[in-house]
């Protein structure tokens, strides 16, 4: 069951209400219309360069590199606010809805969760903002939210101690937060229906033309959560990995869309070239165990969803992101997962199916005769291009 059954009902019940029944929704989308003193910049414009020298190598010069920008983005600290819903819709004292971070929020009308002032519960003292859209995927959490949170400590000199999550999903994002030295005890679990916050830091995503902002932000903060991985002991001792070389197949068999029909074809063809090659599904692994099979190998190798996140938690893995579809430079989620390997400093590689267009939440297929060649491939492109 869902938590807090009964507010949840209540304003499900309300936000059915014909529109007229309703209260206006006004929404302020200016930040020059909210007072100066709780602005602060946590991240400032700007442009870079990645460079994919595996892609270089298996495509050509094309995918030799990319461009990202990024905006500046302004830290707002509010005060007698109200927050709704699990995705943290934040009401100023007025009753209006402050918009002015659309890309954090569903725009949906429908679907914005509307205070209801008599029913709020009351949090007490100061909160960060860690909710959203997407709250719910570990790879959106991961790359939204988490730097969200990690852009404010790196800034701001006075953080709130405490930090108000989405309900129903504290447990495993302490997890990541406890990887920045964040408590479980520091998380606040937030309520379908409505909160009353004192004091709200509220940071908007930082994504540009791609999913994360300044890049050397999401680099610094996956060096960070290694370090904490390191010093915690989560590592299987490199001796152990070295006596027996592992391939790791994240497995998106416990996803509801999107599974890789021929996953286990795929899976024997690449043990003929790789060796052991170890299969795994996230949910059925804690954050730890996790990262402790993911210290042991050599190779991660996964169709494009959120498992693929994980090798961020590592450096010096050969990444392999299976894609739908044909060669191409759109600036999609394969290119973020690619990315985020390489800032946490891995080798990354796109793997295209060549087959029918890309399907989104659909079940898809990669020839087997085709993922054969381009494994074989890519194994001496790497050889090629191994250091003296």
């Amino acid at each position: 069951m869902k938590p807090h059954p009964i507010s949840r009902l209540i304003h499900d019940f309300f936000s059915t209400l014909p529109p007229a029944l309703l209260p206006p929704l006004n929404a302020v989308t200016d930040q020059g219309l909210l007072p100066a003193g709780g602005k602060v910049c946590v991240q400032k414009s700007g442009n870079a360069e990645l460079l994919h020298p595996l892609e270089a190598a298996f495509y050509g010069a094309a995918y030799a590199k990319s461009r990202v920008h990024f905006s500046e983005i302004t830290s707002l600290r509010l005060n007698n606010v109200l927050v709704s819903g699990d995705q943290g819709y934040v009401f100023l004292p007025d009753g209006s809805w402050l918009n002015v971070c659309a890309s954090l929020w569903s725009q949906n009308p429908r679907k914005v969760r509307r205070p209801i002032r008599w029913l709020a519960g009351k949090a007490g003292g100061a909160l960060i903002h860690l909710t959203g859209i997407n709250h719910e995927n570990r790879a959106h959490f991961a790359v939204d939210h988490l730097q969200r949170y990690f852009s404010a400590r790196q800034v701001l000199a006075r953080l709130p101690a405490r930090i108000l999550v989405a309900p129903g999903h504290r447990r495993w994002q302490a997890g990541y937060l406890k990887l920045l030295g964040v408590a479980e005890s520091c998380l606040v679990e937030g309520t379908p229906g409505t909160l009353r916050v004192e004091e709200l830091l509220l940071v908007p995503l930082l994504g540009g033309n791609t999913q994360f902002g300044d890049p050397a932000s999401f680099q610094a903060m996956a060096a960070e959560m290694q370090r904490y991985i390191e010093q915690a002991g989560w590592q299987v001792p490199p001796a152990e990995t070295a006596a027996r070389p592992t391939a790791l197949w994240i497995s998106r068999r416990d996803a509801p869309d999107r599974h890789l029909d021929n996953e286990e074809a795929l899976v024997l063809a690449a043990r003929k070239i790789l060796g052991d090659v170890e299969v795994i599904r996230l949910s059925d692994l804690s954050l730890e165990d996790q990262i402790r099979r993911l210290s042991r190998c050599w190779c991660v190798i996964g169709a494009q969803g959120q498992g693929m996140h994980l090798p961020m938690l590592a450096r010096g893995k050969l990444v392999v992101i299976l894609e739908q579809a044909h060669l191409n430079l759109d600036p999609g989620w394969d290119v973020v997962f690619r990315d985020m390997a390489e800032l946490a400093g891995n080798r990354a590689v796109r793997l295209f199916s060549g087959v029918g267009p890309r399907v989104h939440d659909q079940h898809w297929l990669y020839p087997e005769d085709k993922f054969t060649t381009d494994l074989r491939h890519l194994l001496s492109v790497l050889e090629a291009h191994a250091a003296p």
